[in-house]
């Protein structure tokens, strides 16, 4: 984790993350309909997902997500894989994004940052709940769950730790206290889903869920994964919580997710319009990408508009 290289790219009006990750691999032929989803791709074919990350690199992209956001133990061994395969796919994750942006880099001049994808306790279960945050476990077993893959990666030095589509303020509380406590290094985002405009997935206000996000290391509170048209208004609700820390949205394009079939339902845009990109803006959004369904033309899209808002060139 270079801080300065961080600082730098996060300091401009409008910084652009990547697209889905699994939409682009889709839309190259890959079923990802099995519940690992694009992280067995860390295994069967990490050149598809180097390829991914230089296409959103190439987009405009300043901040590349890993593959690793289903990527756990307790997921891999439901799966018939071992846990030593989780480590390993963690680890193989940063080094292909670090691949892809230091290529991307050496091609532009322009930094490019490495975030480790970390999905939430939900996202391993398959079952839809990272969209629900109705969670069986205990406090104590959520901490081990994230303290396990925050271990594994404390060596492999990502720029960000991307905490995304957290859906409960218990597990909110749980990585802040990992975040004040061992694992301090490494600068971090935490990212929710949400179902209305004022609260996260699992009923609590969006603004008292993220104002325990108290942990120096927390650069960014926001959402995603949500429906583009409750960006503005999650933003808005949050307005006053953390008013030191970065915004950031990355919505999904509209559809709903059908975690029987392992589908998304119903229509959906390839990109939000600029007209929308800057609402989310006006409204605190500092960083901004695309979630499900929104891969390299979301990325081009927030990359031109924040070309207009005088960043540096992208």
């Amino acid at each position: 984790m270079n801080a300065h290289k961080v600082a730098t790219v996060l300091s401009q009006k409008l910084t652009v993350l990547d697209g889905g990750l699994a939409t682009s691999l889709e839309d190259r032929g890959h079923d990802l309909s099995g519940a690992l989803w694009s992280a067995r791709m860390l295994r069967d074919n990490p050149a598809e997902l180097l390829a991914v990350n230089l296409d959103h690199a190439n987009a405009g992209a300043q901040i590349l997500s890993t593959a690793s956001y289903q990527v756990s133990r307790r997921g891999f061994v439901a799966n018939g894989l071992t846990a030593a395969d989780a480590d390993a796919a963690l680890v193989a994750s940063v080094g292909i994004s670090r691949g892809a942006a230091e290529q991307a880099s050496s091609a532009t001049g322009r930094d490019v940052l490495v975030a480790a994808s970390l999905g939430p306790y939900g996202a391993i279960l398959a079952d839809g709940s990272e969209y629900r945050g109705d969670y069986t476990i205990s406090r104590q077993e959520l901490l081990e769950f994230h303290a396990e893959r925050l271990s594994v990666l404390r060596g492999t030095e990502p720029d960000l730790l991307a905490f995304e589509t957290v859906p409960s303020a218990m597990e909110i509380d749980v990585i802040n206290e990992l975040l004040s406590t061992d694992f301090n290094g490494t600068p971090a985002w935490i990212s929710c889903s949400a179902q209305t405009g004022d609260s996260i997935s699992d009923g609590t206000s969006a603004a008292h869920a993220l104002a325990a996000a108290t942990a120096e290391a927390v650069l960014a509170i926001g959402f995603n994964c949500i429906k583009p048209e409750l960006a503005q208004p999650l933003l808005t609700s949050i307005s006053t919580v953390r008013p030191d820390l970065h915004r950031i949205v990355y919505s999904n394009a509209g559809r709903t997710w059908d975690a029987i079939n392992r589908t998304w339902l119903d229509e959906g845009a390839n990109h939000i319009d600029a007209s929308t990109i800057e609402q989310w803006h006006e409204a605190g959004a500092s960083i901004i990408g695309g979630c499900c369904g929104l891969g390299p033309a979301q990325v081009r899209a927030v990359a031109r508009f924040a070309a207009t808002r005088g960043n540096k060139s992208v």
